[in-house]
């Protein structure tokens, strides 16, 4: 399958299923992207932001970006599209008494809400992960009307620019008086988590990630800290884990090469820390979740 533009996406939501997918160029309109497995990478201008299973990642409105998928086993995908009166209607909502609600119910104030000027992502929390995988199933089987559509979107979107308050609270907890500092050091370190997963299988250090920052090393520990809630090293880790992980599923790489591959040197070391994370070493993961699959299959 080719091509995601969802410019010609009518209902707002799009799916697909595939293990080989490549977008041309186009514009975002504000979108909610999420996959079942593996990694969607997006690229937006000169840089590369993975998507994984357990986020949901948002192109910024009028953005130019391009889209890619290669696995082994398909993989669902789901891309919910809204445009901006819909974002300043639930903004309008949850930052509205009620008497204003009732007191002008069709007139929020006309202004772009725009979460992030980069590629975001946020993580698929449980409620989130009920209405995405409703709006998934009720796509595939068909059968439900316009109206629980639009219910759907709205929660969607709510939980959205609920995610986003958090984030403006952790924003604004940097240790700072300027505003325009605060969003500096956000968008500093948002661009190093990203530049930690897309550099996973390099031998990192604190030096070269403070640099790639432009901080010192003491200002970029405390403040990766203080917005992420582990250290980078920590960071680090759970990504290569969790790539190690999908490897063990996506692929039949030994584990020894798959450890490399993802940035660990001992394999050994790699599979104690594998079982201490997942309670099973990655023969037995691999095992179990092919054993799952076929099972599913049946």
């Amino acid at each position: 399958m080719a091509g995601d533009n969802i410019e010609a996406v009518q209902t707002n939501a799009f799916y697909f299923n595939s293990n080989s997918l490549i977008s041309g160029e186009h514009i975002s309109r504000f979108s909610i992207r999420t996959i079942s497995d593996g990694y969607h990478s997006h690229f937006v201008k000169n840089d590369k932001y993975s998507l994984d299973k357990n986020h949901f990642l948002i192109i910024p409105q009028g953005e130019s970006f391009q889209s890619q998928i290669e696995t082994n086993n398909p993989v669902e995908g789901l891309l919910v599209a809204f445009q901006n009166n819909d974002l300043m209607q639930v903004d309008y909502f949850l930052n509205s008494s009620d008497q204003k609600l009732l007191d002008q119910p069709f007139s929020p104030p006309q202004k772009t809400i725009q979460i992030s000027d980069l590629p975001i992502k946020f993580k698929i929390g449980p409620e989130m992960l009920v209405y995405l995988n409703s709006l998934k199933e009720a796509i595939k089987v068909g059968g439900y009307d316009r109206l629980w559509f639009e219910e759907t979107f709205q929660h969607i979107l709510q939980l959205v620019l609920l995610e986003n308050e958090v984030l403006e609270k952790k924003i604004n907890d940097f240790q700072c008086s300027k505003l325009s500092t605060k969003k500096e050091l956000f968008k500093r370190i948002q661009q190093s988590g990203n530049f930690i997963e897309e550099n996973m299988q390099s031998d990192l250090s604190l030096k070269v990630l403070s640099k790639q920052a432009t901080m010192s090393t003491f200002h970029y520990l405390r403040t990766f800290k203080q917005f992420y809630n582990q250290t980078p090293h920590q960071f680090l880790t759970n990504v290569r884990l969790e790539k190690a992980a999908f490897m063990i599923r996506d692929t039949d790489l030994e584990i020894r090469e798959l450890a490399q591959q993802v940035g660990f040197q001992n394999a050994s070391s790699f599979s104690r820390l594998f079982k201490s994370k997942l309670l099973l070493s990655p023969i037995a993961y691999r095992e179990m979740y092919r054993s799952n699959r076929h099972g599913n299959r049946a």
